[in-house]
C-alpha cells in the first residue's frame, strides 16, 4: 500500500465515522421525539380517564341528590308515607345503584323507615320509631 492509498483509506474511515455519527444523532433525535410523543399520549389518556371518572361521579352524585331531595320533600310536606309505599319507592330507587346500600327516612333525626329493613333493624345513633 502506498501513501496515497493510505490517505484515501483514512479519508474513507473519517467519512464513514462521520456518517455513522450523523446517522446515530438523527436516530437519537427520532427516539427522543418518539418517547416524548408516547409520554404526551399517556398524559392525554390519563387526563381523559380522570375527566371521564369525574363526569361519572358527578352524574352519580346528581342522582343521589335527586333521591335525597325527593325524601326531603316528603318529610317537609308532612305527608305520611306508608311502609309499603316507602319500600316500593326505595326498592325502585335502589335498582342499578350499587353504591347506596340502604335508604332511611329520618325526619327530625329519628329514623322512621329503612330499606331494606334486614340488616338495618338497629342503629348506633338513632332509635327506630317503627320497625315493620
Amino acid at each position: 500500500m502506498n501513501k496515497e492509498e493510505v490517505v484515501q483509506l483514512n479519508k474513507l474511515k473519517r467519512k464513514t465515522g462521520l456518517f455513522f455519527i450523523i446517522v446515530m444523532g438523527v436516530m437519537l433525535i427520532c427516539f427522543i421525539f418518539l418517547i416524548q410523543f408516547e409520554v404526551n399520549k399517556e398524559k392525554i389518556s390519563a387526563s381523559y380517564t380522570a375527566e371521564d371518572t369525574v363526569r361519572k361521579i358527578e352524574t352519580q352524585l346528581g342522582r343521589y341528590l335527586e333521591n335525597s331531595e325527593m325524601f326531603k320533600n316528603i318529610i317537609s310536606s308532612k305527608h305520611t308515607i306508608s311502609d309499603e309505599q316507602f319500600n316500593q319507592l326505595a326498592s325502585y330507587m335502589k335498582k342499578n345503584k350499587n353504591v347506596i346500600e340502604a335508604y332511611e327516612l329520618a325526619p327530625n333525626g329519628i329514623i322512621e323507615k329503612a330499606y331494606p329493613l334486614k340488616g338495618n333493624e338497629k342503629s348506633d345513633r338513632y332509635e327506630y320509631v317503627g320497625t315493620s
